[in-house]
């Protein structure tokens, strides 16, 4: 039980982590292009996948 509680929180731990990791990735692309004004389409494409 121990071994598998453990595993598992290990597990919800390291995709949060990569959650943040990517969230904050594709945040600092979307302020750089909103710096350089420059349109990206793609990242709306992912944000509307990810909403819903």
């Amino acid at each position: 039980m121990i071994k598998t509680a453990f595993g598992v929180n290990v597990t919800v731990l390291v995709f949060s982590i990569t959650v943040i990791a990517i969230m904050h990735f594709a945040l600092s692309q979307y302020r750089a292009a909103e710096i350089a004004d420059i349109n990206l389409p793609d990242y709306s494409t992912i944000t509307s996948s990810i909403h819903y």
